[in-house]
């Protein structure tokens, strides 16, 4: 699983029109991606029933002429959401302890199963998260059966949060890397076989654990910028340089990396002049054979991530290409 439709916020009284619509498209929005990449989001089975604004449910408020205006495309982007998305209460496994009562951050005691399930789901080791209109990042709940701290999810940050968590959540064994890290580094085009390789580092995957997510992170999150923002910023966050067609030098990209903390860096010529070892650092996507000569050191003598940076056969994403203790060198 992957999130559940916080409907308790969907109380509009005293909500202003226009606020209503932002937010509705906000959801639509998030939808949409959670639809590209596989991520299921469910509904409660009282969701399309349940007084949203004077009483009245989500249709008579959304439909044509009623009380949200809504624009006629968001009105068919809620009805094509909404026509599809599964009951949580559908699934043939339920959590244990489950019942409708639930507190939030040291709150009263309130009804709600639509948080419940995700606590629940929590508790029993299964991430699982709530779609908020306005409420986000991690937030304490209990039950009769104790504590859980659970993600509320709005934004694209939310989403990433959630899912690195997940592979905590679930073990942070290498299994769960695996297992969430489309989902974690949507930004990264992982070539076939690269995160399999992860468990044969020197030491094993679980030494290297924290380092090896946390780089992940970085690389999803900057590495697409560090390899193709024009010189000379090193955050993105400093004023863009005067020619936009320029392409950043080995020297800015290794800089970029060490701002992040990590030590990234091309191989010396010579290797790429030694066919053995040139071969050990190329994959092929598609019909183009790409070296991949950048690699992150996760140690200062051996356990490499070898990248390309993002091309069109990627996706422009940023490629993690191969994972190995040490490739040979001349």
């Amino acid at each position: 699983m992957s999130f559940v439709v916080d409907g308790a916020e969907w109380k509009f009284d005293d909500w202003a029109a226009d606020e209503i619509v932002a937010d509705i498209e906000a959801v639509l929005e998030f939808v949409e991606t959670s639809r590209e990449r596989g991520e299921v989001i469910y509904i409660g089975e009282d969701f399309q029933r349940r007084a949203m604004l004077d009483g009245k449910d989500l249709w008579s408020i959304a439909s044509r002429g009623g009380d949200l205006n809504l624009p006629s495309e968001v009105v068919q982007e809620l009805a094509a959401w909404l026509g599809r998305a599964p009951c949580y209460l559908d699934q043939e496994s339920w959590p244990d302890g489950l019942d409708n009562t639930i507190a939030i951050d040291g709150g009263p005691d309130l009804d709600n199963l639509d948080v419940a399930w995700a606590h629940h789901s929590v508790r029993a080791n299964s991430p699982v998260g709530c779609l908020g209109l306005r409420t986000s990042g991690i937030h304490e709940t209990r039950s009769a059966t104790g504590l859980a701290k659970i993600f509320w999810v709005r934004t694209e940050e939310d989403r990433l949060s959630f899912w690195r968590n997940a592979i905590i959540l679930t073990g942070d064994s290498h299994a769960s890397l695996r297992r969430f890290a489309p989902h974690a580094y949507p930004y990264i085009y992982f070539h076939s076989g690269a995160l399999d390789d992860a468990n044969t580092l020197g030491g094993g995957y679980l030494a290297l654990r924290e380092n090896i997510r946390e780089c992940l992170g970085i690389l999803n999150d900057y590495g697409r910028w560090v390899f193709t923002a024009p010189p000379p910023p090193l955050r993105p966050s400093d004023p863009a340089g005067p020619n936009p067609n320029t392409r950043p030098s080995n020297q800015i990209i290794q800089a970029r990396f060490r701002g992040y903390g990590f030590d990234v860096a091309p191989e010396n010529p010579n290797v790429f002049l030694d066919n053995h070892c040139r071969r050990a650092r190329e994959i092929k996507l598609g019909e183009r054979t790409i070296y991949c000569e950048w690699h992150v050191k996760l140690e200062l003598h051996r356990n490499r991530i070898h990248l390309h940076a993002p091309i069109s056969e990627s996706g422009e994403k940023l490629i993690v290409a191969i994972i190995r203790e040490h490739l040979p060198l001349p």
